[in-house]
């Protein structure tokens, strides 16, 4: 099969859908049969369960589904952090927050050393071109005014970009520039575009924009020029990165329109039109890739860095533990992730336990390189390993970290642990409350599975930190807050 060199025009029907029949389990003929394309496509805030895959009674989303009916969808992947500069600093760095240093938003960046060693420098160091299209929230520049975002470009090629196109929240692309809002202002739209942000907060959330010219919407077209400008005879590492379904939720007509006949708030109805309309462009990509023949020889991981409560709870945000806000979308697709021998297939996907820093390692090991040395390893697993069930490559446990509290989930369990707040501050028996209603943190039936799962994590948390001072302030807190009498 000769490898397609000719563009591919961007005039992709809106909500085309790919076959996921025409995906082959072997790779074969192909230039880059054993260093297959990447596509790393994350989205914001996405909860787990606004996925038709993953049980959504309101979901849009027929191109997901046929990705994950195409590979494998993991039902427990949860991410390094509920929130979102340390969840993608994590991917980066394939370390958790305690490791890395940025535990919040609105932190300084990654240090240009830790940059050098982020996983897109390991894959470009192996031959790949790389390339970020949408979001990176690498920097935090929330409510600065008047920001030139051409400043960033150096340090973003720092973490092993050749080509960065950077796109904003929309609250901070309101009163900021970035490549997307040039290309509003060179169409004499940019003043439309702000004032229908700023109008959303005061009425409905509806965008008064055509789906492509929304923010994902040019995200997705930039992207489709990416893959319509390569030639596929060279290994391609390629991050979509959608800003939805990140607050404000606004959604253009057409996408709000499908929800219509649905009993839902504004909130919940545009929240679920974005992630619909982030379908539509999940649903153009791949049709792309396809087209190119490049399909078959692209590993495709769809991910997000935290979920959102969403008015679970009461609450209105995404800096918890519980399922809604720590529990992640992890799909991945293409060589290595068909059917696997030994594995039931007929369900709904993986049932491992699995974490966002297993991303950058399973890119890793598809690309046939490594992590860089370093005393403390990374801590993720490379999903095709997972898949098989190697020696090693299955967890008791997963982790979650936010500011100083840390989130431990076993496959029964899931307790929320603060020193600052005394230790053990939640504790939930997944099994028989999946709705995380009973807090058992203070029942004394329940001392010895606290005590069992504080030890567990204090020794987690000592054997993953480098910093002999940190070392010692986990065995004090094991000290002070450790197991009751």
């Amino acid at each position: 099969m000769k490898p397609v060199t000719v563009r591919v025009t961007l005039a992709v029907a809106m909500g085309a859908t790919f076959s996921a029949a025409a995906a082959t389990e072997e790779v074969t003929d192909t230039p880059c049969a054993q260093r297959p394309h990447l596509l790393l496509i994350t989205a914001d805030q996405l909860r787990f369960d606004a996925l038709r895959c993953n049980g959504s009674r309101v979901a849009r989303t027929p191109n997901l589904d046929r990705l994950a009916a195409r590979g494998v969808s993991f039902r427990y992947a949860y991410t390094a952090s509920p929130l979102c500069m340390p969840a993608r600093a994590s991917w980066l760095t394939g370390r958790w927050p305690h490791q890395h240093g940025i535990c919040g938003n609105e932190r300084p960046p990654l240090r240009p050393d830790q940059r050098a060693q982020c996983f897109p420098n390991r894959l470009r160091d192996a031959g790949y071109r790389s390339a970020l299209v949408g979001k990176h929230h690498f920097f935090d520049h929330f409510g600065w005014q008047n920001f030139d975002y051409k400043t960033l470009q150096p340090d973003l090629k720092q973490f092993g970009f050749d080509a960065v196109t950077q796109v904003l929240d929309l609250g901070e692309s309101e009163h900021n520039d970035d490549d997307y809002t040039a290309w509003l202002a060179a169409r004499g739209a940019l003043k439309t575009y702000r004032e229908g942000v700023r109008n959303i907060r005061k009425t409905q959330p509806e965008l008064p924009m055509k789906a492509e010219d929304t923010p994902d919407g040019w995200i997705a077209n930039r992207a489709l020029e990416i893959l319509g400008d390569h030639d596929p005879k060279q290994p391609l590492f390629l991050w979509v990165s959608f800003v939805g379904p990140h607050p404000p939720y606004v959604a253009p007509p057409e996408h709000l329109a499908r929800f219509k006949d649905m009993e839902l708030g504004p909130r919940e109805t545009a929240y679920h039109a974005m992630i619909s309309g982030i379908d539509d462009y999940v649903g153009q990509i791949m049709e792309s890739l396809q087209r190119r023949d490049m399909l078959d020889q692209t590993l495709v991981i769809f991910t997000a860095d935290h979920g959102d409560m969403l008015g679970d709870h009461g609450i209105w945000d995404k800096r918890w533990f519980y399922e809604a806000s720590a529990k992640v979308p992890l799909i991945v697709a293409g060589p290595g992730f068909g059917k696997q021998p030994n594995r039931q297939t007929a369900d709904k996907g993986g049932k491992e336990l699995v974490t966002s820093l297993d991303v950058p390692m399973t890119l890793l090991e598809a690309a046939g390189t490594r992590p860089p040395d370093d005393p403390v390893p990374w801590s993720g697993r490379p999903l095709q390993r997972v898949v098989r069930h190697e020696p090693g490559a299955l967890r008791e446990a997963v982790f979650s970290e936010l500011g100083t509290g840390v989130m431990m989930r076993t496959a029964q369990w899931k307790m929320w642990f603060d020193p600052e707040q005394g230790g053990a501050v939640a504790l939930f028996h997944l099994r028989g409350d999946p709705e995380e209603k009973t807090n058992l943190a203070d029942s004394p039936d329940y001392a010895d599975v606290r005590a069992r799962l504080t030890t567990a994590l204090l020794s987690w948390m000592r054997r993953t930190t480098s910093y002999t001072e940190l070392k010692e302030y986990h065995r004090l807190q094991e000290i002070v807050v450790g197991p009751p009498d």
